[in-house]
């Protein structure tokens, strides 16, 4: 099958076949803006523009908190643009929602895979560097340090250097390998989009 129409039959999946069970349960029809909003969302994701396709829905849901269909298109938007823990908040939420016993099995279904994922892409996100207070202290501290004795040093006239100014480059370069260790030998924090499943 061609790319193009297997893209579009994805498309056309995900925003009618998920959601017609949804829609039959709670039509976007809070207000008449809701509905807009909606179309709105629709149209930005046909075209690939996810994050303002989620912009919309998040509008639509907020005028109206109990449209499922929204609630599970904008779960499936923030899936798609790896915001896990988005996605899992309006999976949740559409699940308390819904009355239709498969539907309720599918998003269980879906909750589960997200909460793997959100695993999964805390490890593949792993790295090493943690640039915290302690780090920028030890940094500054090397650099200014460092700064003094050299300045120091490069002004002095003597044959003989003064043992401060040498004690402060030396400090300071001692510093500065103290910082790039703890910098380097801790994990960075995991990203704020993925979630941490209980």
């Amino acid at each position: 099958m061609p790319k193009a129409p297997a893209a579009a039959l994805a498309m056309a999946l995900l925003f009618c076949a998920p959601a017609a069970t949804a829609q039959r349960a709670h039509p976007p029809s809070g207000t008449a803006e809701a509905l807009t909003h909606y179309e709105r969302g629709r149209a930005f994701y046909a075209s690939g523009r996810y994050r303002l396709a989620a912009a919309e829905l998040e509008r639509a849901v907020r005028l109206d908190p109990t449209g499922t269909n929204l609630l599970f298109n904008l779960g499936t938007i923030y899936e798609r643009m790896g915001e896990i823990g988005r996605a899992h908040a309006a999976f949740t939420t559409y699940l308390t929602l819904t009355h239709d016993d498969a539907e309720a099995d599918r998003t269980r279904r879906i909750l589960t895979r997200l909460d793997g994922a959100a695993v999964e892409l805390r490890a593949l996100h792993r790295r090493r560097g943690r640039a915290d207070a302690a780090f920028f202290l030890s940094t500054g501290a090397a650099l200014l340090s460092t700064a003094l004795g050299v300045a120091w040093l490069a002004t002095d006239d003597r044959a003989t250097p003064d043992p401060v100014p040498v004690g402060l480059t030396v400090g300071g370069v001692s510093l500065g390998i103290f910082a790039a260790v703890l910098y380097f030998a801790r994990e960075a924090p995991a990203p704020r989009a993925f979630y941490a499943p209980d």
